[in-house]
């Protein structure tokens, strides 16, 4: 039996296994493979959003991975020619850690469904996670085939995901190519989390490097001819930015030590240095949070005004913010926080051909990290002042004002608590102040005096008993819970109330999620969404708008992009709410 046989049974036949090629042959072979279209894609309307089975969806949003598993088994025995069914039960099979499975039922779709890319990324995501990168580049080629024989494909994870794979193989031109054709599809630069770039970058480094080259070089010649040659940010770059770049580096090293020195409570840091990401130009700040009663938390929302404040003079501009884990290890304390800046041309303009001053006599000086906030009148230049609470002009901990007379107004904690905005029991229907947004893998806090009901709650959640769940999650809240896991709380047991008509006890809950502080941007966004989406079919509109621009500002702080929230069936919810009362 031939190594393909083997791996794939018959010719164009799902993969029980995927490949991992030993010796040249085999890798020949597999290059061979993956160059050649394996799959005939058939049209396809149906989509997620249909009526019969926009549930299953929402069951995996919410990780209610059981109760999605069996509804998706149920949408495939009555559609089996639907790929859809097949991704959501691989889906919650994943949600599990259980890739075999993911494999399993997706290799069955593939025989059955009539749409296949969708099924060949999942495929690849499959085995990417069981750690067979050459499985997962097979079947990532197959999807984008699949895509490009319909020239309707709208799924740009395959290109992504390979991107990734070309730049770290060091393939400038392909991975330019791919990246290109990303960002033509989805529109905003969608990029991996920095811990989903890390792991897939350690993958291909374990991985052949030599096959996976050439197929992607066979992927490229075949589908991106036409495209200019792309150079990497660093090639690219004229001598004389590049030297700007390790300027950049050893200020940030200055900065590091000045930090280690003061010890700043808000900023925590091991290192602060330029770090490597595709067409960009990122810093990286690495610092340990502790456990338990030593935890720490970087306060992002300072970290980015004080750099702002010490990198602005030289022309550094941060354009985007992001966190990742940036584990070491499994296990390991350290983080990382990254942000993207951007290098302006002109600033700090030095004389024609003279040789770069050294980074301890750039000026300005660096600033205190203690004194954070810029003036501008000091030096008579036009600079970016930090944001500082309208009340008392501190730095720290500060939270958006939504409610400010002006745009882009702050507060901090201390002045939030002090006027009372973060009091739930008040009359407003909303909060005046966005709640502090840190990533939930960034979160050290215990979940509180309510911590063995809501592991309770949560494992009935993951168990499909939504009853047990919402009575353990209301224990949990009413025993008292830190905030954000007292948001957690409340969104599962608002959701649950919605399904259940009780649109009223949902409007609640919900509500009590949004004061929630500070608390991971994924909870503030799906309790903001259905709040506006329940206010707008009651008719309060100016609630509904608030809680959407709530959503909106949770949404771009997410790792990800938030997925889409069924909205119909809320609304429905509330739609037989009101006809049960009239007819009362």
């Amino acid at each position: 039996m031939s190594f393909w046989e083997k791996l794939f049974g018959q010719r164009h036949q799902a993969a029980s296994g995927s490949p991992t090629p030993n010796g040249q042959a085999e890798s020949a072979t597999f290059v061979e493979e993956c160059a050649k279209p394996a799959y005939v894609e058939q049209a396809e309307s149906r989509t997620g959003g249909d009526r019969a089975f926009r549930h299953v969806p929402d069951a995996l949003n919410a990780r209610r991975y059981a109760e999605a598993g069996q509804m998706a088994q149920q949408v495939i025995s009555n559609n089996p020619d639907l790929d859809l069914g097949y991704c959501w039960a691989a889906s919650a099979y994943s949600g599990t850690q259980k890739y075999e499975e993911a494999r399993s039922i997706l290799t069955e779709g593939l025989k059955r469904a009539k749409r296949k890319y969708n099924l060949c990324i999942r495929l690849g995501n499959a085995e990417r996670d069981l750690g067979n990168i050459q499985g997962a580049v097979y079947w990532w080629t197959q999807a984008v085939h699949c895509q490009q024989s319909i020239r309707t494909g709208d799924e740009h994870d395959p290109y992504l995901y390979l991107a990734y794979v070309a730049d770290t193989l060091g393939l400038n031109d392909v991975a330019g190519s791919l990246f290109s054709r990303v960002d033509r599809m989805r529109p905003g630069t969608a990029r991996l989390s920095p811990a989903a770039e890390d792991t897939l970058r350690a993958r291909v480094k374990d991985g052949d490097s030599t096959s996976m080259t050439a197929v992607l070089r066979s992927l490229h010649k075949q589908y991106f001819p036409q495209d200019a040659p792309f150079v990497t940010a660093e090639k690219a770059t004229p001598p004389t930015a590049s030297t700007a770049l390790a300027e950049l580096n050893r200020t940030l090293k200055q900065l590091e030590v000045k930090l280690q020195q003061e010890g700043a409570p808000a900023l925590p840091i091991i290192t602060l240095r330029v770090g490597e990401a595709p067409g960009q130009t990122v810093i990286r700040w690495h610092y340990v949070t502790g456990y338990g009663a030593t935890s720490v938390l970087l306060d992002s929302d300072a970290a980015t005004q004080w750099l702002t404040k010490e990198l602005s003079p030289f022309g550094v501009k941060i354009v985007k913010r992001g966190f990742t884990d940036g584990s070491r290890e499994r296990g390991s304390p350290e983080r990382c926080f990254v942000w993207s800046v951007e290098m302006q041309k002109n600033a700090n303009p030095s004389k024609s051909n003279a040789a770069p001053e050294p980074a301890a006599e750039l000026k300005p000086q660096l600033q205190s990290a203690a004194a954070p906030h810029l003036s501008a009148a000091n030096d008579g230049q036009s600079r970016t002042v930090a944001p500082s609470c309208e009340s008392c002009k501190s730095t720290q901990r500060l939270r958006l004002w939504l409610d400010a007379p002006q745009a882009d107004q702050y507060l901090c904690q201390d002045c939030v608590h002090a006027k009372g905005l973060d009091n739930a029991d008040g009359d407003t229907p909303l909060p005046s102040v966005m709640p502090q947004l840190i990533a939930m893998t960034e979160i050290r806090d215990a979940p509180g005096k309510g911590a063995t009901a809501f592991m309770a709650g949560s494992d009935a959640s993951k168990r499909d008993r939504p009853v047990e769940a919402v009575e353990k999650y209301l224990a949990a809240i009413e025993t008292g819970l830190t905030p954000a896991f007292d948001a957690v709380a409340r969104n599962y047991v608002g959701g649950m109330f919605l399904k259940q008509g009780h649109i009223q006890a949902a409007l609640l809950q919900l509500r009590r999620a949004l004061f929630a502080s500070p608390q991971a941007p994924e909870s503030v966004h799906l309790a903001a969404i259905r709040f506006s989406i329940v206010s707008e079919e009651l008719g309060a509109t100016t609630q509904a708008k608030k809680a959407a621009q709530i959503a909106t500002l949770a949404a771009a702080r997410m790792s990800s992009p938030p997925p889409p929230e069924p909205v119909e069936y809320i609304r429905q919810a509330v739609r037989e709410h009101r006809s049960k009362t009239r007819s009362k």
